[in-house]
């Protein structure tokens, strides 16, 4: 076992785990460490046996045994992926062939570990997924509760309140420039090049139109009334605060 004063807590609150795991000793070991190390965890043989436990308690992180007896590991990480999305899935497994390692990862598993494990490294996949679960949850209350969100994939603006707005591939490009550009802003000839227009075959008339509709479309998704102002003779500012996925 690691030494425990090398191992400094890197949450503030208690970590969530679940063992999956068939083999009774190693699942009595895993469980021993991970409580050692100041995680909750809760244990099962199978995924039968955790069917009563679902839903119960909130979890950071499921270690998942492959070969497990009734539903195997694969169909279980697929079926908790699809409940859980956030959630963090260490696999672990005898099976170090490539097929096994790819269905374990197509099948929602975000860390693939092959027996023998050696602590550390079981312990630094837990602290991994689960940072990783939480920075995902904390963006998402951020984005709940304070701005405006561009997806990038679906081309929407999505307000606080979850009400979207469509915007077409030139408006997102923009809006993610000025929302990347320092103090949100950009000079006219940044915006003509990001368009792929000259500064000598667009019209100073045309760029105001077409940011009177981005702006109306901002307000639609919950923006204030000067949430893109043109700054005279120079280019336009953002002024809020836009994150995008």
């Amino acid at each position: 076992m690691p030494d425990k004063s090398v191992l400094a807590p890197l949450f503030e609150d208690t970590l969530n785990v679940v063992v999956v795991e068939d083999h009774d000793a190693l699942r009595e070991m895993m469980t021993v460490f991970l409580r050692d190390q100041g995680f909750e965890v809760r244990s099962f043989p199978c995924a039968e046996s955790l069917e009563e436990s679902l839903g119960k308690q909130s979890t950071d992180v499921f270690i998942v045994d492959l070969n497990l007896p009734g539903e195997n590991g694969l169909s279980l990480t697929k079926r908790l992926r699809s409940i859980y999305p956030l959630v963090g899935v260490v696999m672990l497994t005898a099976r170090a062939d490539l097929q096994a390692r790819v269905q374990g990862y197509e099948q929602g598993a975000d860390i693939y570990l092959v027996k023998p494990v050696a602590d550390q490294e079981l312990l630094a996949s837990v602290r991994a997924v689960a940072r990783k679960k939480r920075a995902h949850e904390k963006i998402l209350h951020t984005l709940r509760a304070e701005q405006l969100v561009l997806n990038r994939k679906t081309l929407k603006l999505i307000g606080a309140d979850g009400h979207s707005v469509a915007v077409s591939e030139s408006e997102a490009v923009l809006l993610e420039a000025l929302a990347s550009a320092p103090e949100y802003k950009l000079e006219i000839w940044q915006i003509l090049d990001l368009l792929g227009f000259g500064m000598d075959t667009y019209a100073k008339a045309s760029l105001a139109v077409r940011f009177t509709r981005l702006r109306k479309k901002l307000q639609l998704a919950g923006a204030h009334p000067h949430c893109l102002e043109a700054q005279r003779n120079e280019g336009y500012k953002l002024c809020l605060p836009l994150t995008i996925i």
